[in-house]
């Protein structure tokens, strides 16, 4: 799916929106590099991936999406 289609697939469902995110964000294809890391650069990486990761122009960087919807009763 493109990252586009993904809150109105949510939505359609009956999902109110909470968060879309990338799971591996701007480290796609470099986990291995990033987990080799100790301390504070390894920190600093996860911490900047995290913080990327909802970034809309970022979303098609990673290879997999995390969407979190609340469906309320």
């Amino acid at each position: 799916a493109h990252p586009d289609e993904v809150i109105p697939l949510g939505e359609s469902a009956g999902f109110t929106t909470l968060r879309l995110m990338g799971c591996e964000g701007i480290l796609a294809g470099h986990e291995e590099y990033v987990n080799s890391l100790n301390g504070a650069d390894h920190d600093f990486w996860l911490d900047i991936n995290y913080r990327m990761a909802q970034e809309p122009s970022l979303l098609g960087a990673s290879d997999h999406l995390l969407y979190v919807g609340r469906k309320d009763a």
